[in-house]
């Protein structure tokens, strides 16, 4: 028998994963290390609910530690504490008027309960619900698990570190990723930054080939040289209408949401706001300059509590 939930491909036994037995399946069923809430712009997300207020549930899980990625220590159920997500637990995001639920943590969809997690939200909440769903994948999922998360989740953050990381299966990441366009309605890009000229030219070449996907360019230090450099590509990708956002710019020079066709500001960022300029006609954004179709925002349905930073919940 062979787990085929990640390119891994484990045999038997519990999976490099920690939390998949391959004959017992899910080891660590609706247990999650922690659930916050926040801007849906800090965690950061630019295009799904924009100026709403999010929820992040980190779970454990990854057939592989990135060592530069936040969550390296957290993952492995072994060392970390895990609790039960009953209902009780789901029923605190009515409280904070949640628009979007991030799944976070390494590779969060290896979980079959993650899965249905968006299901069971609605069984809970109902009218209350999120409005939007998102996953987080570093790209070793399979492309079938992908398929089926894409039947209940509007969206994907995708990690993408192969910059400065030897991921699980480098070419597979690169197909998935093209997978994971065509399956769900948005897929924002996190490309992990060390200013070298391979991840330069890995930004530039995934604009290539996905013009209107909206990429983050998130330093792996706080080094000011580092900052620079990614505004430096940020700003001349920008300049030919992509949307390339550069995590930590506090001068909020990448931070606004343009138009792929004309290049006008259609989401406004200041540190005090965001202000959504584009024209809303029904369910459709449109650019409010040229009136293209902005297929690749979704704005919140729900007003933002105020939130000065990430507040852990549960």
């Amino acid at each position: 028998m062979v787990c085929r939930r990640c390119i891994a491909r484990c045999s038997s036994g519990i999976g490099l994963c920690g939390v998949v037995d391959v004959e017992r399946g899910d080891l660590y069923s609706w247990r999650a290390l922690y659930l916050s809430v926040l801007d849906v712009e800090d965690i950061p997300l630019f295009h799904i609910g924009v100026g709403s207020t999010a929820s992040r549930l980190v779970v454990p899980g990854s057939p592989w530690i990135c060592s530069s990625c936040w969550w390296a220590d957290i993952v492995d159920p072994r060392v970390s504490v895990t609790r039960l997500l009953d209902n009780s637990v789901i029923e605190r995001l009515k409280f904070y008027d949640v628009d979007i639920v991030l799944v976070d943590g390494g590779e969060p969809l290896i979980n079959n309960w993650v899965v249905d997690l968006p299901e069971n939200i609605h069984r809970v909440l109902g009218s209350k619900s999120p409005s939007y769903f998102v996953a987080k994948t570093t790209g070793v999922v399979s492309a079938d698990r992908l398929r089926e998360a894409s039947r209940y989740y509007d969206g994907l953050l995708f990690e993408y570190t192969i910059c400065v990381e030897k991921p699980l299966g480098i070419e597979n990441i690169v197909s998935i990723l093209d997978i994971a366009t065509e399956l769900f309605r948005i897929v924002e890009v996190h490309v992990l930054y060390d200013a070298t000229k391979k991840c330069n030219i890995i930004v530039s070449s995934l604009l290539e080939d996905h013009h209107d996907i909206p990429i983050h360019i998130v330093p792996i230090d706080s080094s000011e040289d580092i900052l620079s450099r990614a505004i430096s590509l940020a700003r001349k990708l920008r300049k030919e209408y992509h949307n390339v956002y550069v995590w930590g710019d506090t001068s909020y020079s990448t931070l606004d949401t343009i138009c792929s066709s004309c290049g006008a500001i259609n989401i406004d960022r200041k540190p005090w706001s965001t202000t959504i300029l584009s024209k809303r006609d029904n369910s459709i954004m449109k650019c409010w300059k040229c009136g293209k179709e902005l297929r690749n925002i979704l704005v919140g349905h729900k007003k933002r509590r105020k939130l000065v930073r990430e507040i852990i919940v549960w």
